[in-house]
């Protein structure tokens, strides 16, 4: 059973050699209960700047279980996230891709596993979770 939904910043910590991000990563992959999200393989792709990148994030993608495309259920879900955060804190447009992440780890009722806990920890609902 899935428990969390890896976001970028893991997964790059993982790429990249950095713990305890690859540790736990590693750790999640090996016990199959971790997945993510097509927003993620996106942002994964758009960091490929060399040919050994473009492996390393081809490889990472491989070891997921499930990468999840994005439903109309993570849509409403990112959208009610956007419209509180606009409500408390006026422009949220620097947290775009975070909140559009964070919506499809509660419309699956998944913790968001990240290195970034700031960029999800005010998020209503959203159940975060570092490595």
């Amino acid at each position: 059973m899935i428990l969390a939904l890896a976001d970028t910043s893991l997964i790059v910590d993982y790429i990249r050699g950095i713990d305890p991000g690859r540790l736990a990563l590693t750790r999640l992959l090996t016990r199959r209960i971790v997945s993510t999200t097509v927003i993620v393989e996106a942002e994964l792709w758009a960091g490929v700047d060399s040919p050994q990148a473009e492996e390393a994030v081809k490889k990472v993608l491989a070891r997921f279980s499930a990468v999840h495309r994005y439903e109309r259920s993570d849509a409403r879900a990112a959208g009610a996230l956007r419209r509180d955060l606009l409500r408390r804190r006026g422009d949220p447009s620097p947290r775009e891709i975070d909140l559009l992440i964070a919506g499809a780890a509660v419309a699956r009722g998944l913790a968001v596993l990240t290195a970034n806990v700031r960029h999800f920890a005010d998020l209503p609902g959203v159940r975060v979770l570092r490595p």
